[in-house]
């Protein structure tokens, strides 16, 4: 059953309170009487009225500050105060709104008045209400659409994972084991062709074969190393790093203290791509010479940091729209599905540092 709505009367004259509550008597409404400012903001600790009605001129505090006291807790905040007063100066009133009243009602009370007043205040509190009540329930929605999405990030994620190790077995065992069988039946055919002129194309075809080798080994382990399941991070990072400098000319560092336990595989795999984003993206655009990789484990979270000296960018200019901070969103995205944090410090010409803290579960 729905409550009737409830008053506040706060007045130091218990004949207002009488008259106001002789005006409302007809009305399906809940009166509470109380005789100064302070008991008007001690009840508010006991429970929420729908509407207050504020004498402004009361012995100790008065109205205008127990107005501005009221409107300066959160639960009064939102609930409307009607000010009562006999003043008429246009300064009165403008103070009375400044604390954060709603309305005012001249004394003499005037019945037809108040009960427009009290009506008008009533509904647009009632309208108050309807909208926290959708806004809880819009908020649980996005809640819920919002955990949908980050399972389904998660399990595209896996897929991913997946299909790159099923292409990466298969360019390396099948495509490579056959390119391999090829490089040696022509080293075979070569011993035996004694003809000047089928040496050069032969040799040609060991050459791109040689070649078409190693871009399969290349992809292959680009797409998905075999240690990062068999050895774990840190050997995957080590390799990775050490591949990675020799291709760009970058120096290239890890830096790296010993895990107190094997990381989990969703963790393993969300920090490898992002060092690999983070060094694809600083070859390809912060001009840099030096690059430093850290990781280390300390109070139960994993650090990881890269950060170079390169050319920077500025933050706040920074576009989403530019292939670079697709990157960037990428491993923010990767960060934040395995419950980390990921942040990004930048400036033109002071380089960039990436840095990812991830709470680990403390060790059985």
């Amino acid at each position: 059953m729905m409550q009737l709505p409830l008053i506040l009367v706060v007045d130091d004259d218990p004949t207002n309170f009488e008259v106001i509550e002789t005006f409302l008597e007809d009305q399906d409404y809940r009166l509470y009487y109380v005789n100064s400012g302070e008991a008007a903001i001690a009840t508010l600790d006991h429970f929420e009225p729908d509407l207050i009605l504020l004498d402004v001129m009361m012995p100790g505090l008065d109205g205008i500050e127990a107005c501005r006291r009221i409107k300066a807790i959160p639960v009064g905040a939102t609930i409307p105060v009607i000010m009562v007063t006999a003043l008429s100066e246009k300064r009165d009133f403008a103070r009375c709104f400044s604390a954060g009243a709603n309305d005012f009602i001249s004394k003499p009370i005037n019945s037809i008045e108040l009960l427009s007043r009290v009506r008008s205040m009533l509904l647009l509190r009632e309208q108050y209400k309807q909208l926290q009540v959708f806004n809880s329930r819009l908020e649980a929605t996005v809640q819920a659409r919002t955990a949908q999405l980050q399972t389904l990030s998660v399990k595209l994620l896996e897929a991913q994972e997946t299909e790159r190790r099923f292409l990466a077995h298969e360019l390396h065992d099948e495509i490579g084991q056959a390119l391999t069988a090829i490089k040696i039946s022509l080293r075979r055919l070569e011993r035996w062709v004694t003809s000047p002129q089928a040496s050069e194309p032969l040799e040609d075809c060991l050459t791109l074969v040689d070649g078409t080798l190693q871009q399969v080994r290349n992809i292959s382990l680009d797409l998905r190393p075999s240690m990062l399941d068999d050895l774990g991070l840190v050997p995957t990072l080590r390799w990775y790093i050490n591949r990675h400098a020799k291709r760009t000319g970058l120096h290239e560092t890890l830096t790296c203290e010993a895990l107190l336990q094997r990381l989990p595989t969703v963790t393993e795999t969300a920090c490898f791509r992002i060092v690999q984003e983070a060094l694809t993206n600083i070859a390809r655009h912060a001009q840099a010479q030096v690059v430093s990789v850290t990781l280390m484990q300390a109070n139960h979270t994993l650090h990881l940091t890269i950060q170079d000296d390169g050319i920077g960018f500025d933050q706040n200019s920074l576009s989403r729209a530019q292939g670079t901070s697709l990157g960037i969103l990428g491993m923010e995205e990767r960060g934040m599905l395995i419950g980390g944090q990921l942040s990004i410090v930048s400036a033109p010409g002071q380089g960039t540092r990436i840095a990812l803290q991830v709470p680990l579960a403390a060790p059985v």
